[in-house]
């Protein structure tokens, strides 16, 4: 599959939306709060259209916010993964990329290795770009 281009309106514009809402969120809350994977491997090097939200988060949000943002708690397949990490040294040293905090580059590439689906893929292009790990 060749490299994506630009925003198109498929998975990748409504995991990029779900994102933003989540920001949005976390602002208000004063949630730290850092986008990984899919989100993340797309903004920094479009490879492949992300399918899945996943954010790094301080806290997670209340029954009533999901119910706002019109998520709803799964035990599989989701669209959307919050993971709130056991060293919150992730949220220490991040990027912002069209106002979303992103993790590292390096970290964005380990979680991606982890996820399945063209996570590898993505975590490959974005490992081989000229740009990777830097701004």
């Amino acid at each position: 599959m060749p490299p994506l281009r630009g925003v198109r309106r498929g998975s990748g514009a409504r995991s990029l939306e779900t994102a933003r809402q989540l920001q949005s969120w976390a602002d208000q809350q004063s949630v730290p709060i850092a986008f990984t994977q899919w989100v993340a491997g797309w903004l920094r090097h479009p490879y492949t259209e992300p399918v899945i939200a996943t954010a790094y988060v301080a806290r997670l949000p209340e029954a009533a916010i999901l119910e706002q943002l019109g998520l709803r708690p799964v035990s599989d397949a989701g669209k959307v993964w919050l993971f709130v990490p056991d060293d919150a040294g992730v949220f220490l040293e991040t990027q912002t990329i069209q106002d979303l905090p992103l993790v590292t580059d390096a970290q964005v590439y380990v979680d991606l290795q982890q996820t399945g689906l063209r996570g590898p893929d993505q975590a490959s292009a974005l490992r081989n770009w000229e740009g990777f790990c830097r701004l």
